[in-house]
């Protein structure tokens, strides 16, 4: 109450500060995503927002621009191809493929590639970088995974073309004649021979034609070329080896179960394919194991329609014949529902074993179990013999009658102790501490048979559920207790018991949780010495009652992971023969030998130790000699080296043989060789560009068939040189490094040569060291790193690639290897994929806004309305934490104004108070204005109602008469009391008796009143 007189007694006043929201300064510029032929860089600001009002910012939040628009330099690869590239050497679909550019038209910003020497298509990310050209024959540039227009210009949005004379918002002027115009700006240029179709095998090899743009120093679109006569295709064959053997799997045969999971299988073996396509079956082990193809899968998973039945109810009688019920379901997945035919009966006749008898006319039932009554009867006095009491002993005799009918009551029986005493020829009577043994018990309790009146069945809590999930059945337990107390007591009591109906009702309807199906131990590996026994150990789910399961990866499954092996038969064995490997052949063909030694060992403890050999049978010693190789001898062959060889500075002399690429500088004494093995004798023949090689001064065969140019010079010595010798060919190629690349290798690699390089880029972690091919000697080998790919995708997981690079460096040349080479001996290889920003992809999600209601008014006309603002996961649309949005930059607006016409100010006027006079004399009455809000009938903020006419707060009056003043109030407050209707509070109405009184409401009033 006194909370609301100073409510009305003060002032409320509103200060509303509002002030849109605003951008922040723009951050700088970002590094460019190119280094030359045109990039994207971007710049970034931030939406303030201020307290009182969240509004939202109006315009870009990012902003794009081109950069480092000049041409690159010949031999820089494409961007979209340098993309695709990066993701070469990564499985894909179980196989490893080399990445080349693919333009989808449909989708121009998505990294489209194409397997080469297939036609396989993939996308292996959904964006490609920012600035990467939409199309070959334009400036078009991919911006967040969207195509946007760039001018010749080089400006994003802009309409700028080139006019047929090449420059940029020209008219034609400075040219004549579009045909003029092609010939002399664009033509066909041919690349060198590409990558070979196979890794393996005999496939083609093709050079390119290129449509090339004079005046931009780039390729284009072969569609400028058209008008220009089109060289003819160049195509070769290609050997890059015998492939090796490789799994084939054949088709899937049906599934072992048409439901409830089953098993599929198909055929996988091992085949050889040679040049000539003809196959050979080879083993599995010859196969790499590794990448073996599944020949097992399974298959139907989902479950069998099945009927499923409970348990049966008790018997409906507890003697004689009844019916036992229970209930019957069909569990099933969509449309296929269990076979009414197979149905479970749900009603059979039971049989409780009690024969139903009558007693006095009314027939009787009794359960199983019923007491039997004691076989203890009374028999008479023992019979004791003169030889049985020589000793004092204690004798008894029969037990009495129990002393109650029904329940439990008590039985006596006399006990004495006696002995026979031979000098009178007759038995005495002794006290009982003259018998050294035990006092029988002379009295016990007994039962007839249980009162069976005085106990009945009472449920008593429910039983185990009979599953712990996919639903089970429990029922009330039911307990025989006494009716006085409910002392629980024996089901025997409760024989006559009036049968109580037991209740059954479903249970743990829940999922089954994962958990381990641990199989049983199998057969030991070894019968002695030490073995292993190993037994299946699955982490599964049920998904329906049977055996229908769900198989799950292991770490869905809690932890430890249960033994799947355990050590076994731990006795040492007998001695055994044990052999080695055969040793190499003694010659490479034709007849030779195989020699092994064997050795006499017992297992212990699980190893193999060596013992003598009279510890083993000599007659089944294993044979120590074999034959082998008797064959002929292999076909000729030419001994090539696969290495890329660069010069970084002069050498008096190089040799170089086929096989290899040498990159060298002017002025080098050059030997090129040519081994071979079965092929002596044969003639070695030079080509040059495939033409014969012919001597000059500078230039000729030796001999031995080496060929030996000197001083050999750029644009005449730079060739692909091959040998042929008795039908085969290998070939050398040999080009001109430049000046700038030569200085740029050799900066890069002397930081390997001093050890300077990071660990980041020097990947091997010990030395493999290798056959220099130049000077034979042995040199340590160095596996070099690329930096990262982009990662291909900016949140919910992508991945990043590297190229690697095996290289023997010295500081005079340093040669590219098979990354292989560099393998050698480890057991890891440095990963060339990883994956990168694992972060979830996620959206600001918006709810519905809320009802513009008359209780949010906040200015005349309008209210507020409201909604959700939530952080989701684009993937599995779950409310995630906001931070992962903090990218996204503040959160749409969750508050904002509506219109609402009830929102609108009136004046509430209190009651007049009473006249303020004293007796027969004019006065005045007051009372109090409030500016409230008209919808809600909430103050609204002070000054609101300026606007609207003010009623008036006085007015004249005239004061009782002075004969009918009966009382006085004793209070400064009650013409406030009055006002607030509180009179009829009898402490109120005590103390303003004058105020509050009934006979006070007759005063006269006049129509003026005055303003106060």
């Amino acid at each position: 109450m006194k909370s609301r007189l100073l409510d009305l007694l003060l002032y409320y006043t509103l200060v509303t500060e509002i002030s849109g929201s605003y951008w922040s300064e723009w951050s700088d510029w970002s590094e460019c995503s190119r280094t030359c032929d045109g990039g994207a860089k971007y710049q970034t600001r931030k939406c303030i927002r201020r307290r009182s009002h969240d509004y939202r910012c109006h315009g870009p939040r990012i902003l794009y621009s081109t950069c480092n628009n000049q041409p690159c330099k010949s031999g820089v690869p494409d961007f979209r191809s340098e993309q695709c590239a990066a993701y070469n050497d990564g499985s894909y679909s179980g196989h490893v493929f080399k990445w080349l550019t693919h333009h989808d038209p449909l989708h121009p910003c998505a990294l489209s590639c194409i397997a080469e020497g297939t036609n396989m298509v993939a996308i292996l990310a959904p964006k490609v970088l920012d600035g990467t050209m939409c199309h070959n024959n334009s400036l078009d540039m991919c911006i967040n995974g969207q195509c946007v227009k760039v001018g010749c210009d080089h400006k994003l949005y802009s309409q700028a073309v080139e006019d047929r004379c090449g420059v940029c918002g020209g008219e034609n002027r400075t040219c004549v004649g579009k045909e003029h115009v092609t010939k002399e700006r664009y033509r066909w240029i041919q690349t060198g021979f590409g990558s070979c179709s196979v890794t393996c095998g005999v496939g083609v090899k093709d050079k390119r034609l290129l449509c090339f743009d004079s005046y931009k120093g780039r390729v284009m679109d072969s569609i400028h070329c058209n008008d220009i006569k089109r060289p003819t295709d160049t195509r070769a064959t290609c050997r890059p080896g015998t492939c090796p053997p490789a799994w084939r799997v054949g088709p899937w045969q049906n599934c072992t179960r048409d439901c409830g999971g089953g098993v599929s299988w198909r055929v996988v073996t091992c085949i050889q394919t040679f040049e000539d396509s003809t196959q050979k079956l080879m083993k599995d082990s010859d196969c790499e194991s590794s990448t073996r193809p599944s020949s097992r899968k399974s298959c139907n998973g989902y479950i069998c329609p099945t009927w499923y039945a409970g348990e049966w109810t008790v018997c409906s009688v507890s003697c004689g014949t009844g019916i036992q019920t229970r209930e019957v379901i069909c569990r099933h997945v969509g449309d296929n529902y269990c076979n009414v035919k197979d149905k479970p009966r749900t009603e059979k006749i039971c049989s409780t074993g009690i024969t139903c008898y009558d007693l006095n006319g009314d027939i009787q039932e009794r359960k199983v179990g019923q007491l039997k009554i004691s076989d203890d009867m009374p028999q008479g006095d023992q019979a004791i013999t003169k030889e049985d009491l020589y000793e004092p002993r204690f004798v008894t005799t029969t037990w009495d009658s129990c002393s109650a009918s029904c329940g439990e009551g008590i039985r006596f029986r006399f006990v004495r102790c006696q002995v026979f005493l031979w000098y009178l020829n007759d038995f005495s009577d002794l006290p009982d501490e003259d018998c050294n043994e035990t006092k029988p018990a002379e009295h016990e309790t007994c039962m007839v048979e249980p009162c069976y009146d005085l106990y009945e069945w009472v449920p008593d809590g429910m039983t185990e559920c009979s599953h712990t999930c996919l639903g089970g059945i429990q029922e009330s337990i039911l307990k025989c207790k006494t009716k006085e107390n409910q002392t629980i007591v024996d089901d025997k009591f409760c024989v006559e018991a009036p049968h109580v109906q037991a209740e059954r009702r479903i249970c743990n309807v829940k999922p089954c949780p994962q958990r381990w199906e641990i199989g049983d131990f199998g057969e030991c590996s070894a019968t002695c010495g030490g073995g292993i026994k190993s037994r299946d150990v699955k982490c599964i789910q049920e998904i329906a009652q049977g055996p229908s399961v769900l198989n799950l990866p292991d770490f869905m499954c809690s932890r430890p992971i249960p033994d799947n092996s355990t050590s076994c038969n731990t006795l040492d064995c007998p001695g055994q023969w044990y052999v080695g490997n055969w040793s190499k052949c003694s010659v490479t063909c034709g007849l030779g030998i195989r020699v092994r030694r064997p050795q006499c060992q017992k297992i212990r403890n699980g190893k193999l130790v060596n013992v003598s050999r009279s510890g083993c049978d000599m007659t089944l010693k294993p044979d120590t000699e074999m034959m082998c190789n008797m064959t002929s001898c292999p076909d000729p062959m030419i001994k090539s080296k696969n290495v890329k060889f660069y010069q970084l500075s002069k050498l008096s002399r190089l040799k170089l043989i086929v096989g290899m690429e040498a990159k060298i500088l002017p002025e080098t004494n050059i030997i090129l060789k040519c081994p071979h093995v079965g092929l002596d004798g044969q003639k070695i023949t030079w080509f040059k560009n495939g033409s014969e090689f012919r001597r000059s001064k500078r230039a000729r065969v030796s001999k031995s068939g080496a060929l030996r140019i000197r001083h050999a010079l750029p644009g005449r010595d730079d060739a692909v040189y091959n040998c042929m010798v008795g039908g085969l060919r290998a070939n050398v190629s040999i080009a001109f490094g430049s000046t700038f690349d030569i200085l740029q290798a050799t900066v890069y690699r002397e930081k390997f040569l001093t050890g300077k390089a990071s660990k980041e880029y020097s990947l091997l972690n010990k030395t493999v060291m290798f056959t220099d091919p130049i000077d034979r000697s042995r040199k340590p080998l160095t596996l070099i790193s690329t930096d990262w790919s982009r990662c291909s995708v900016t949140c919910g997981g992508g991945l990043q690639s590297r190229n690697l690079s095996c290289e023997l460096i010295t500081l005079d040349y340093y040669e590219i290897l098979p990354k292989e080479e560099c393998y050698k001996g480890s057991t890891q290889k440095p990963p060339m994929i990883q994956s990168c920003n694992t972060n979830p992809c996620v959206i600001w999600r918006t709810g519905e806004w809320s009802q513009c209601k008359d209780e949010n008014c906040v200015r005349e006309l309008y209210s507020i309305e409201r909604r959700d603002v939530d952080c989701v996961n684009e993937f599995n649309d779950s409310v995630t934490d906001p931070s992962y949005c903090s990218t996204l930059g503040f959160p749409p607006d969750n508050i904002r104004d509506c219109f609402n016409r009830n929102c609108t100010f009136k004046w509430e006027t209190s009651r007049w108070s009473k006249c303020v006079s004293n007796c027969d004399e004019r006065g005045y009455k007051t009372r109090t204005l409030t500016c409230i809000w008209a919808g809600s009938g909430e103050i609204a903020p002070q000054g609101s109602c300026n606007v609207i006419p003010q009623p008036k707060t006085s007015r004249k009056c005239k004061g009782k008469p002075c004969d009918s003043m009966v009382c006085e109030d004793e209070s400064d407050y009650c013409s406030i009391i009055y006002q607030m209707n509180m009179c009829h509070y009898s402490n109120f109405e005590e103390r303003c008796c004058a105020t509050c009184h009934p006979d006070y409401d007759y005063d006269n009033y006049e129509d003026e009143a005055t303003q106060r």
